[in-house]
């Protein structure tokens, strides 16, 4: 049995804004602010979070609250970082999970870059929910949800460490 364990971050678009800074050449810890702008206001773009190959996995979700540092583009391209900054490069991705019936908003990209954010610190909940899934690619429903539980508390912490 294979573990699917990812952050998947759900954003709330209407309810945040992005800031866009740079740092000055000379003292990177000085910030110039390019600009301000409402998640509401951006572009959308879609990506798919699904097992890409078949088996049975388990899979856990929990609440996790986060501060985060300023984020940055992962893996820039060098002639991306010489290029004007242009806030139409900027989408909103959300994913559908196969399993889910809505969108969730997972992050954003700019010029398709993924953007991060690294952690500063967590504060994970005391409950969590446990599922086991099949994938089969060839049958007629491919992914099929075989057992799910719910787990609070202390029982939750020995879950999590088996």
């Amino acid at each position: 049995m294979c573990l699917c364990d990812a952050l998947v971050v759900r954003i709330e678009p209407q309810h945040h804004w992005l800031g866009v800074y740079q740092g000055e050449p000379e003292d990177p810890t000085s910030l110039q602010c390019l600009d301000r702008v409402a998640l509401s206001e951006l572009s959308n773009a879609t990506c798919w979070l699904y097992p890409t190959h078949n088996g049975t996995f388990l899979s856990w979700e929990r609440g996790l609250g986060l501060s985060l540092q300023p984020g940055l583009i992962v893996d820039c391209p060098d002639e991306l970082n010489q290029e004007p900054y242009d806030r139409n490069s900027i989408s909103v991705l959300w994913s559908l999970l196969d399993y889910n019936s809505s969108l969730i908003c997972v992050g954003l990209t700019y010029t398709g870059q993924r953007l991060d954010w690294p952690p500063r610190s967590r504060r994970f909940e005391a409950m969590a929910t446990w599922g086991r899934f099949r994938v089969d690619c060839q049958a007629d429903t491919s992914l099929l949800v075989e057992d799910c539980i719910t787990v609070i508390g202390s029982t939750c912490n020995q879950k999590i460490r088996q």
